[in-house]
């Protein structure tokens, strides 16, 4: 499989922790806990999507008529039913897609879908169900309340491409000794989800 930047990979030291769970994930895993296998789709594969859709130019012109600087809801409200039927009608490369596949030979035949430390989790079978899931999780941050939290702090409807994580979904929250354990290590408050196979999520309270 290719090690393109744009390519989804299984977690390993060489991915780029850009997210805080990640490193989390790779700090336990260093520390000698043992890692379910998790296939990062990278932000990378998101940017490249938008690009060669070109999508930034579209959207630019959906939401022209929005004031960045005081949003009426009303306009945010007529704009997002367009940007999310954008994102809807357009497709990876088939390139990509059949990587994609091959990445996802590591997963059991239900797999999560997630951003890191996200409240949203998709299940979905193992093939072309979860690609649908990944890019539904794109499409989320074209929601009302998405646009209008980036509005509200960063004043723009524009958004940060961010990883996506995929691992088994049969899994529980770890016991109080093992979270403790991570903790002390994390230097922070953490949960810890873990399936048979080793953790799969690291979380912090209230993050």
């Amino acid at each position: 499989m290719s090690a393109a930047p744009f390519h989804p990979t299984l977690l390993s030291p060489h991915t780029p922790a850009t997210e805080w769970e990640i490193q989390a994930l790779l700090t336990l895993e260093k520390a000698g806990h043992q890692l379910a296998p998790i296939v990062i789709i990278p932000a990378a594969l998101e940017k490249r999507f938008y690009r060669l859709n070109n999508l930034p130019g579209q959207l630019a012109r959906i939401f022209q008529r929005l004031d960045l600087q005081d949003p009426d809801e009303d306009d945010v409200e007529d704009a997002v039913p367009a940007a999310q039927a954008l994102l809807k009608k357009h497709y990876l490369l088939d390139e990509t897609i059949d990587l994609f596949y091959a990445a996802l030979k590591v997963l059991p035949a239900k797999v999560q879908v997630r951003r890191p430390e996200g409240s949203t989790v998709y299940t979905a079978t193992r093939g072309r169900p979860v690609l649908m899931k990944v890019k539904q999780l794109w499409q989320d941050d074209w929601t009302f309340d998405a646009v209008m939290a980036r509005l509200d702090k960063k004043q723009t409807f524009g958004l940060e491409a961010r990883p996506v994580l995929l691992h088994g979904a049969d899994e529980r929250e770890a016991d109080p000794e093992a979270n403790s354990v991570a903790s002390a290590l994390l230097g922070e408050s953490v949960t810890l989800w873990q399936a048979p196979e080793g953790v799969t999520r690291a979380y912090r309270p209230g993050s």
